[in-house]
């Protein structure tokens, strides 16, 4: 058996009597084979919205999969052949859609406001909860993003010292029991809560109670 090397450029495949020449330089090397990917066959959007997973928590994606693979944990199994969004949800996860037992206590932050110039603005997205320690009287108390089935506290206090303030000109929307709006307490160091549910944009009902 003879060894050695042979140099050309070019090597000639017998194709059943059709000469067909193939260049020597285009064949991939070893190297070449092992890190290419075939994406020919793939119809699919991958996206990764924890960049952190562990390198072996990888996910799987066949070709022949038309959907959008969305990654949410490292623990989703994607089956090959399901031509349908794939998201992965922890079961502990609150939703919004359905019936839900909680197990530990559920908090809604208590949102503090400032006031300008006698005006008192709450933003109903901001928070459900809000407080306020009166710096000057109020002469107005606006209400915006008021939306149905939000309920919570407003919590008014007078100052340790320079006050006590008052409070008025609440706007049309928030409708206190028996069609009044209370007198807050006039205390330094004391403090009100306004109760609230929101039934319309446009109709907020309070109830008022005071000196604590």
């Amino acid at each position: 058996m003879a060894y050695g090397k042979i140099k050309a450029d070019t090597l000639t495949w017998d194709n059943a009597g059709t000469d067909t020449d193939i260049t020597i330089s285009t064949i991939p090397t070893a190297a070449d084979l092992a890190a290419k990917v075939n994406t020919a066959d793939i119809g699919v959007t991958v996206q990764a919205y924890d960049a952190n997973l562990p390198a072996g928590n990888t996910i799987l994606v066949d070709g022949d999969v038309g959907s959008v693979v969305q990654a949410y944990d490292a623990t989703i199994l994607n089956d090959a052949d399901i031509g349908v969004n794939v998201q992965g949800y922890d079961a502990d996860n609150a939703v919004t859609d359905a019936t839900q037992t909680f197990t530990a206590g559920q908090r809604g932050e208590i949102t503090t406001l400032t006031s300008s110039s006698g005006v008192l603005a709450i933003d109903f997205d901001a928070s459900n909860n809000f407080y306020i320690e009166l710096s000057e009287n109020l002469t107005s108390i606006t209400a915006s993003n008021a939306t149905a089935g939000q309920s919570g506290s407003i919590f008014i206090a007078q100052p340790s010292s320079g006050g006590p303030y008052t409070v008025g000109g609440w706007a049309a929307a928030f409708l206190f029991s028996g069609g009044t709006a209370p007198t807050i307490t006039a205390t330094n160091s004391k403090t009100d809560r306004v109760d609230y549910v929101i039934r319309t944009s446009g109709e907020i009902q309070v109830v008022w109670t005071g000196n604590y």
